[in-house]
């Protein structure tokens, strides 16, 4: 008896689907996908300027970018209006290096080489390298002509709360500095 082949094709389309909803058994070796809450330990932090030297960071935020999105606007054969979305330019943010206030004045003298109006020398490539807390170099992002366009001492500075504080209310005063990096562009290196 011949089967139709329609009903071959229903049959061959059930077994596609469940195929790519179904996940694989998967093996102890293979990386799960991480839980909620979840993350690596976080060990330490540093900055690398190439010819200005290395320093341990607390933390660093604005290691991302975002692409323009241009509509373009034309008419389809049948005199419909439509609009479709393509990419633009890119635009890497700033980042926001934090670290505490010592002797070293790391971010200060960078800075200060911009006020003087040294800008061709203020202009350094440079990594930005995350550690765990049992040593191991998990994440490496170098940038690339990046200068600082702000510096500000941060006093009263909640760190592991990422706020301000009044001074008055904190007993235990804390200092860091805030250095603003602006850069042509990032990646993980």
């Amino acid at each position: 008896m011949k089967r139709p082949r329609s009903l071959g094709l229903a049959a061959l389309s059930v077994v596609l689907v469940f195929a790519l909803l179904v996940p694989a058994a998967s093996s102890s070796s293979e990386p799960r996908p991480a839980s909620p809450g979840s993350g690596t330990d976080f060990g330490y932090a540093m900055l690398e300027v190439e010819g200005i030297g290395a320093v341990f960071i607390n933390g660093v935020e604005g290691l991302g970018s975002e692409t323009e999105v241009i509509e373009h606007k034309f008419v389809t054969p049948q005199g419909m209006e439509q609009v479709r979305k393509i990419p633009g330019s890119i635009r890497w943010y700033d980042l926001r290096v934090i670290k505490n206030v010592d002797q070293d004045r790391f971010f200060w003298n960078w800075r200060k080489s911009i006020e003087v109006g040294r800008f061709g020398a203020g202009r350094h490539d440079g990594t930005i390298t995350m550690v765990s807390s049992e040593g191991v170099e998990y994440a490496r992002f170098c940038f690339f002509r990046g200068w600082p366009s702000s510096y500000e001492p941060l006093v009263g500075w909640n760190a592991s709360e990422g706020v301000y504080r009044p001074v008055a209310v904190t007993g235990d005063l804390k200092a860091y500095e805030m250095l603003v990096i602006t850069v042509e562009r990032y990646m993980p290196c």
